[in-house]
């Protein structure tokens, strides 16, 4: 499902490429099932929570607190996305001179590489963020562009632009387009520092993370436990 370079495709003298509602609007379409399968799990548990409860009354008013609770950590959620999106469109762009290839972020801050910088590289693909224990990608593959020289790097999501653009950059900017799916481990071999601790272990960073939230809990009621002796 891969872009491949065509010999005779060359980065124009000077291009401003900027985000693409249709691209986010189809990813958000894509990833639609990630929101809804949750939903539909908590409204079926709670439904069968009441329906089996011997106090009917009770079990509802325990349910719907639950379902309020998560109403309430989901609405900043999308609040936060829709302002995201807004200052995305707004300020985010990608500038393609002869000399230099700058980009400019959500919140209007630019970066700019020299395209005759020998360390400059950059790399599009389709990237696996989170290999799960039983197979299969959470959340499932998206398309990132990674773009870095010896003092600064930027990692742009895909999602958020045309795909055609982002090659034309890709290209500008000393770089290849996958042909196949990337690893974590992959994309960083590539550009050095490109992912995350989280996205390179992601196991490890499970069981710290899991670990240590067990371990605050503990603290917490060892602590509270003692102020009441």
């Amino acid at each position: 499902m891969f872009f491949g370079r065509k010999q005779h495709d060359h980065p124009p003298r000077v291009a401003t490429f900027r985000p693409s509602r249709a691209s986010q609007q189809q990813e958000s379409t894509r990833l639609r099932y990630i929101a809804v399968l949750p939903s539909l799990l908590l409204i079926g548990g709670a439904t069968a929570g009441v329906l089996s409860a011997d106090d009917r009354r009770d079990a509802l008013l325990v349910y719907g607190g639950l379902l309020a609770v998560a109403g309430l950590i989901a609405a900043p959620i999308v609040v936060v996305l829709l302002v995201r999106n807004k200052m995305l469109l707004a300020n985010s762009s990608f500038t393609v001179t002869h000399e230099t290839v700058t980009h400019v972020d959500r919140r209007g801050r630019s970066t700019t590489f020299d395209r005759s910088d020998p360390t400059l590289t950059s790399l599009l693909s389709w990237v696996e963020p989170t290999v799960l224990p039983y197979g299969g990608v959470f959340p499932p593959k998206t398309l990132q562009l990674f773009i870095a020289d010896s003092t600064q790097q930027v990692r742009v999501a895909g999602s958020d632009w045309e795909a055609g653009d982002l090659r034309v950059v890709t290209e500008a900017a000393n770089g290849h387009v996958a042909h196949d799916l990337s690893t974590a481990r992959q994309v960083n071999e590539a550009i050095p520092g490109a992912m995350s601790f989280r996205e390179l272990r992601p196991l490890t960073f499970a069981l710290a993370v899991g670990f240590g939230s067990a371990a605050f809990l503990l603290m917490v009621i060892v602590l509270i436990a003692f102020l009441q002796s």
